[in-house]
């Protein structure tokens, strides 16, 4: 008995171990479907319902609306799917009623889908999200749910996506126009842009289960910061605290990081240990201005201008997006000096001993030149 629990043991064991080296495509699929399975069953629900109906909850299903019909498309439309999205947007927006509402979604489904009456299908299963009977009625909930079902039984490509041969997948811009590339877009393009990137990661971002938060919530929580934006700032940190939900490392934001904290920064870069934020090392050796010498290595910062550093990092880390908590330690905390004036006051404790110090910051670009060379 002994030996056979044993070797049932090292045959599971073994199989295991061989998943990784599986090459067969077949083979791959299986396990990719199996382990989806899994994830769905352990993990954090895959569908959120607003509890009532208001223009956050519209524009919630609005955006997952325009992902069916984007990514549900075979065929060259005879609209581009992204411009219906942004001339259909105040109508959506607006819709006093349930009634209202479905019937302007169902006017933007058959703009992209002249013949969907003719598409209907008997006894399919609706999209789970379209059961929602505050927000959807039958008829709409049929039209969402046959877009998918007809677009999956002919095994067709998506119009708006291109696929390499490495898998990478690449979503088709919308046609050039000239406000898509505005420092400040308007409203309907704003969430737009939302939009297309939540989508994006819906159905094409193999961990987006394993991320802490559900992405159908996400995207609830999210879209009054989009909409409500008042300036370029407030949206670029919009855009900042959305993205910084999938949980992903490789999120950076080279061109525009000033928009979070200013460019103005010490000679310092800082680390993390327990709730301290203390001097882990110099940028560069060079003294470029006499402030450089006066924050030392092991120095513990308490404040910046008044704030708290601790309260300052749990604002600030919302905005960045890591796999774990040490790289999320590691990005947010090379931003918690940073400041949008050259002129600072920090309190810090040397040996001990607690000082105020007055320091000019450098603009970051001046430290980044010496400590690259």
């Amino acid at each position: 008995m002994k030996s056979l629990f044993r070797n049932i043991t090292f045959s599971i064991v073994a199989i295991l171990l061989l998943i990784p080296f599986f090459g067969c495509y077949n083979a791959q699929t299986r396990y990719a479907r199996a382990t989806s399975v899994i994830i769905d069953s352990i993990l954090q629900p895959t569908v959120f319902y607003p509890k009532t109906f208001d223009e956050q909850g519209r524009l919630y299903y609005y955006v997952k609306v325009f992902g069916v019909l984007k990514f549900f498309l075979s065929e060259k439309p005879a609209q581009d799917v992204n411009t219906l999205f942004w001339d259909y947007y105040q109508a959506i927006k607006t819709s006093s009623s349930k009634e209202h509402f479905n019937q302007n979604i169902q006017n933007l489904i058959s703009s992209v889908h002249p013949d969907i009456r003719s598409m209907l299908q008997k006894d399919i299963s609706t999209v789970d999200w379209a059961n929602d009977t505050v927000y959807f009625d039958n008829t709409t909930a049929q039209y969402i749910a046959t877009i998918e079902y007809c677009f999956r039984q002919d095994e067709k490509k998506s119009f708006y996506v291109k696929q390499n041969q490495l898998g990478i997948v690449e979503i088709i811009p919308p046609k050039a126009s000239s406000f898509i590339n505005d420092t400040f877009p308007k409203e309907a393009l704003r969430l737009w842009t939302m939009a297309d990137y939540w989508n994006y990661i819906n159905y094409f971002w193999v961990h987006k289960k394993l991320m802490d938060h559900n992405w159908d919530s996400v995207l609830y929580v999210n879209v009054p910061n989009f909409v409500n934006a008042q300036n370029r700032r407030e949206y670029i940190l919009a855009v900042y605290r959305f993205i910084a939900y999938t949980d992903d490392t490789h999120v950076y934001f080279r061109n525009s990081d000033t928009t979070i904290a200013g460019h103005y920064i010490p000679n310092v870069r800082l680390t993390k240990i327990d709730n301290q934020f203390i001097v882990k090392k110099l940028r560069t050796n060079r003294t470029l201005i006499p402030s450089d010498t006066m924050l030392h290595v092991g120095d513990v910062i308490h404040t910046v201008n008044g704030i708290e550093l601790s309260t300052y990092y749990d604002s600030l880390k919302h905005y960045f997006s890591a796999s774990n908590h040490g790289t999320k330690v590691k990005k947010v905390a090379g931003y918690l000096l940073a400041s949008f004036s050259p002129t600072n006051e920090v309190i810090i404790s040397r040996n001990e001993i607690k000082d105020t110090l007055k320091l000019l910051f450098c603009h970051y670009k001046d430290y980044d030149y010496y400590e690259y060379d």
